[in-house]
C-alpha cells in the first residue's frame, strides 16, 4: 500500500458545498491528497487506495467545474428565468439554498469540525445537511408568504425534501450531491430549455466520482435517483400549468 505524501506537500483546492470539493496542489495522475480523504470515510465498500492514473486529472476537473453549489444555482436561475421572478425572490433562494450553506460548510472546515470540504466521514455530514434543510425550509416559509412564482415555489419544495431526504438515509448512505445536483439543473436545462443533450453530464459526473473514489456505485446511483424524484414533479406541475 502506497504512503501517505508529507503534509507538507500538500496545498488546498477545494470547490463547492457539503460534498464537492477535491483538494491538492496539482490535478495531476499522480495523487495530490492524504490518503485518508479518499478512503471513503466511514464508507462501505469504497476501496481504501488513493486513486491514479490517467484518468484522475479529468475526474477532479469535472468534479471541480460541476460542483453541487454550482450546479444548484444554475438550477434556481433557470427556475427564476422561466418563472419570470424578480430579483429580490431569486436572491433570497440563492443566499438560502446555496451561499448559506456553503458558508457554514467552509466554517466548519476552517475551525476543524470537519475532515475536509467534500465530507468524505459519513458521520461529519449531520450539521452540514442539518443547516441545509433549516436554511431551506426558512427559504420555503418567506417564498410562500411572498410573490415568487409558482416555478420557485416548486423548486424550493423539491430541495426541502432532497435534503430531509438525505438526512434521513444518512446513518446508513452518503449519497452523491454532485451527481444529484447534476441531475437537478440538467432536468430543469432540458425540461425549461429544450436542451435535453445536457443530461450527458449527468453520467460524466457520476464517472468522476467513481474514478474518484468518493462514492460507492450505490451512493452514486442514489444521488441521481434523489434528484429525479425531486426534479420530474416539478417539470410535470409546470407543463400542466402551462397547459
Amino acid at each position: 500500500m502506497s504512503a501517505a505524501p508529507d503534509s507538507s506537500r500538500l496545498d488546498s483546492l477545494e470547490s463547492g458545498a457539503l460534498d464537492w470539493g477535491v483538494s491538492g496542489r496539482r490535478l495531476t495522475g499522480e495523487h495530490p491528497l492524504p490518503f485518508e480523504a479518499f478512503s471513503g470515510g466511514d464508507v462501505a465498500g469504497v476501496a481504501p487506495v488513493p486513486p491514479s492514473g490517467p484518468l484522475l486529472a479529468p475526474a477532479l476537473w469535472v468534479s471541480v467545474l460541476l460542483n453541487p453549489p454550482l450546479a444548484s444555482a444554475a438550477a434556481i436561475l433557470l427556475a427564476a428565468r422561466a418563472g419570470g421572478d424578480r430579483l429580490p425572490w431569486t436572491a433570497l433562494l440563492l443566499l438560502l439554498a446555496v451561499f448559506a450553506p456553503l458558508a457554514h460548510t467552509l466554517w466548519l472546515h476552517r475551525s476543524g469540525r470537519i475532515t475536509d470540504l467534500d465530507i468524505s466521514a459519513r458521520h461529519e455530514r449531520l450539521k452540514p445537511l442539518f443547516t441545509a434543510a433549516a436554511s431551506l425550509g426558512l427559504a420555503w416559509l418567506l417564498l410562500r408568504h411572498g410573490v415568487a412564482s409558482a416555478l420557485m415555489m416548486d423548486l424550493a419544495t423539491a430541495f426541502w425534501l432532497q435534503t430531509l431526504f438525505l438526512l434521513a438515509v444518512l446513518p446508513a448512505w452518503r449519497l452523491s450531491l454532485h451527481v444529484l445536483a447534476v441531475v437537478n439543473a440538467t432536468l430543469l436545462l432540458g425540461g425549461l430549455t429544450g436542451l435535453w443533450p445536457a443530461l450527458i453530464l449527468i453520467p460524466l459526473v457520476a464517472a468522476s466520482r467513481l474514478r474518484l473514489r468518493r462514492h460507492t456505485p450505490l451512493e452514486v446511483v442514489g444521488g441521481a435517483l434523489t434528484g429525479l424524484a425531486g426534479m420530474l414533479p416539478v417539470l410535470v406541475v409546470h407543463a400542466s400549468r402551462l397547459g
